[in-house]
């Protein structure tokens, strides 16, 4: 589910980083605004929608959602319901991409065959093929949709920066 990037923002003002890493535990994508796709045939594409359709920025806490889907060992992102992390565009595949955490909690991206690509710091990944590790700040695509991983310390520096 997606999340107002605004939340955020409030809580890590009103508390010190470390209050936030504990309350926020999770590494998250801040994903720019994008067209979400519509629903059945000969519909089209809107930005506009509640909190989370797109129309804002927004924030995916990557961690897996209870009875998602049966991949235990990753983190799913795409258009479709089932995945862990659903991003609504009309050029994310239904199963785009997948996040895969190390025993130390490093982070790591892989294309799942998508249509229009995952690009990890401007660098298309092949599908199936390339595990990419995710930093700080890395900008993550899925087709045109625009993302920055973030840890929680990061996200946190992030939030509190001057705009």
């Amino acid at each position: 589910m997606l999340e107002q990037l605004f939340s955020f923002v409030s809580v890590a003002h009103k508390n010190t980083r470390e209050q936030f890493v504990r309350a926020h535990p999770e590494p998250v994508f801040v994903i720019e605004p994008f067209v979400a796709s519509a629903e059945g045939p000969g519909k089209f594409g809107t930005i506009a929608g509640p909190a989370g359709s797109g129309q804002e920025t927004s924030v995916a806490r990557i961690k897996k959602r209870a009875g998602a889907n049966a991949f235990d060992m990753m983190v799913t992102i795409g258009r479709a319901r089932n995945n862990d992390i659903e991003v609504r565009a009309q050029d994310v595949s239904k199963f785009h991409a997948y996040i895969m955490f190390a025993p130390g909690g490093e982070a790591s991206i892989t294309d799942a065959g998508s249509t229009y690509g995952t690009f990890v710091r401007g660098r298309q990944l092949r599908p199936r093929e390339d595990k990419v590790p995710l930093a700080p700040g890395d900008e993550v695509k899925l087709g045109s949709v625009v993302m920055r991983y973030h840890t929680p310390a990061s996200f946190f520096d992030y939030l509190r920066a001057p705009s």
